[in-house]
């Protein structure tokens, strides 16, 4: 005789052993809910803080130095690390080559930089 365990066996985990037959729409329902609950509010910075971050960034522009950059995320900070190429004060972000070539880069916005800090070479 075989053993076969059930929803209410003691020591097994078979709760979701149903969640193979759900719906598409209900799994992307519950995926949604998930992210709304670790969502994380973005961080309100100071005045000093933010000027020492504006200096910081033309610093790096003016020595064309590395620098690593800590982006906001809704759901988990980002970092950038990369040279300093363009500053485009209407549309308030910079432009981060990642390679030594330039030929990728990225665009951030002022407004979500959190931190930024010299690359160790």
């Amino acid at each position: 005789m075989t053993f076969k365990p059930s929803k209410i066996t003691p020591g097994f985990n078979l709760t979701w052993e149903g969640s193979r037959m759900m719906l598409p729409e209900h799994v992307t329902m519950l995926k949604e809910r998930k992210n709304k609950q670790t969502k994380k509010q973005k961080p309100s910075l100071d005045e000093q803080v933010i000027e020492e971050l504006e200096y910081k960034i033309q610093s790096f522009y003016k020595l064309k130095e590395e620098a690593i950059f800590t982006v906001f995320g809704e759901y988990r900070n980002r970092n950038y690390a990369g040279l300093i190429t363009k500053i485009d004060p209407l549309t308030n972000r910079i432009k981060i080559a990642s390679d030594s070539g330039g030929e990728r880069y990225t665009w951030i916005k002022f407004e979500d930089i959190i931190k930024i800090e010299k690359k160790q070479s």
